[in-house]
């Protein structure tokens, strides 16, 4: 099991053992405990437990903080829903990259995307990062909902970059995806601004009775 935090006895001063913890302290130099631990109980574990301590910053190897990110991701205090769209997304991804190269009616481009371990924490903190809202749009991205177009999508930032990286990759819904890659980010932006200022146009009030 690795070590994931730590603390040191805030000071100087430090308190001395064998004036916080007495009894455990006066035990330590008996035959039989030599060797071994020896435990403060009742109100002198109240009085350890009650020292002032301060965290210290480890350097944690990169595959301990893999496993801390993908722990994280898939923790069960997580949300059940975003959970789900986290793993059918990385599934998604992992499909579309295991697919890339291959000939059909079209020639699949070329995908790369990290494994899905790596994955899940990747789009868990896309998700975090962007407050659950679209990029393309600023618009809320629902969880759960049975409206596809409004289902969270992995979209590559730059369409002809095939890497799912930390540096390409954003979850947009998938409306805004498919029509971003269709039409291209200009046409996209285009067709935006004019809802909007049709939505506009409708909140102002009429001049008509």
């Amino acid at each position: 099991m690795a070590v994931t935090r730590a603390a040191v006895m805030a000071g100087p001063p430090f308190p001395e053992a064998r004036e916080v913890i007495p009894t455990a302290y006066s035990q330590i130099g008996w035959i039989e405990n030599r060797g071994n631990l020896v435990e403060a109980v009742g109100s002198e574990r109240e009085a350890v437990m009650g020292l002032d301590i301060e965290e210290i910053q480890l350097n944690l190897r990169p595959g301990v903080r893999t496993y801390l990110e993908m722990h994280s991701a898939i923790a069960p205090t997580a949300d059940k829903a975003l959970k789900a769209e986290i793993t059918r997304m990385a599934l998604l991804i992992q499909q579309r990259v295991e697919r890339s190269g291959e000939e059909g009616v079209k020639i699949n481009p070329l995908r790369s995307a990290p494994n899905i371990s790596d994955l899940m924490p990747l789009l868990t903190r896309k998700w975090h990062s962007q407050r659950g809202l679209c990029p393309l749009c600023q618009g809320h991205i629902p969880v759960g909902t049975k409206n596809r177009m409004l289902q969270p999508s992995a979209d590559r930032i730059d369409s002809a970059n095939g890497a799912y990286d930390d540096a390409n990759v954003q979850i947009t819904h998938l409306s805004c995806n498919l029509a971003k890659n269709k039409y291209g980010i200009d046409e996209f932006a285009e067709w935006l601004d004019v809802i909007r200022s049709q939505d506009d146009d409708e909140d102002e009030p009429s001049n008509f009775c």
